[in-house]
């Protein structure tokens, strides 16, 4: 995904959504984990994105602009935050606290 495509692709998108990635995947014909990382990447706000399998970590992308995240390869997801499913496509808003010391 070329960031100047995506940057005029997600200029309408207001706040971050689950639905966004959804779209940006679809048009630019790419996994969700593609889309969800890219998202991330070059979104205004300071995002992050936890990936993972059975209550554990698989992975975790952030933002240059994201604090510190509670959350590290391998360790059970902490208490409090939100999983839906075992897939990637399964994406699930979380709550800031749960994952923010």
């Amino acid at each position: 995904m070329p960031p100047v495509k995506l940057k005029l692709f997600t200029r309408a998108f207001k706040d971050p959504s689950t639905a966004d990635i959804e779209a940006v995947a679809e048009h630019f014909q790419v996994s969700r984990e593609a889309a969800a990382r890219t998202y991330v990447d070059y979104h205004d706000e300071p995002l992050a994105i936890v990936f993972a399998k059975n209550n554990i970590v698989h992975s975790v992308h952030k933002n240059k602009d994201f604090p510190f995240l509670n959350a590290t390869y391998g360790k059970l997801i902490p208490n409090g935050a939100k999983v839906y499913g075992n897939r990637v496509q399964d994406l699930q808003k979380s709550p800031f606290g749960s994952w923010v010391d």
